[in-house]
């Protein structure tokens, strides 16, 4: 199953895309503004306050670019992730022009047990070590780009610079 909007593949569980954030199942924006809309006034008139909300709401959308290309990919062989998955333990460090992210993969030996996905505001980190897998999604802020990856004591350290 993939988002109707960016392509990206889907777990048949979630709701929403991770990736563009629209409503799975619903590629009708409309529809979805105005349901999101109802619930917002529903949410104000439960409210013991007085207001008063305006009889008619002017929404308009703007066509923006959403970014169709497929996510990078680092380490492309596919990694079966097992059964057991974790999510690693995270700490970063923000330096003027740079991030740095240091992932905790305990049991991770190689470089080549490390799956990386970039999309265009996230990176997603698969990895394995015997009959565990680890799985971490990190938000990377607009214009922040991967320069550098390591594995150095069974820790990913990821450097990003801005550009």
């Amino acid at each position: 199953m993939r988002c109707e909007i960016c392509e990206t593949k889907l777990n048949k569980k979630w709701r929403f895309c991770p990736n563009c954030g629209i409503m799975i199942g619903s590629s009708d924006l409309v529809e979805f503004f105005n349901r999101q809309i109802k619930f917002i006034a529903q949410k104000f008139e439960e409210m013991d306050e007085e207001f008063e909300i305006p009889k008619n709401i002017t929404i308009t959308l703007t066509p923006v670019g959403i970014n169709q290309e497929k996510p990078k990919i680092i380490n492309s062989k596919p990694i079966k992730m097992p059964k057991d998955v974790i999510e690693p333990e995270m700490s970063m460090k923000k330096l003027a022009n740079e991030l740095i992210f240091y992932i905790k993969l305990p049991g991770v030996k190689k470089i080549e047990d490390v799956n990386l996905q970039i999309f265009s505001n996230s990176i997603e980190v698969r990895a394995v070590a015997g009959n565990k897998g680890y799985f971490k999604i990190i938000n990377i802020p607009p214009r922040y780009s991967l320069v550098n990856k390591r594995l150095s004591d069974e820790e990913l350290i990821l450097h990003f610079n801005y550009f």
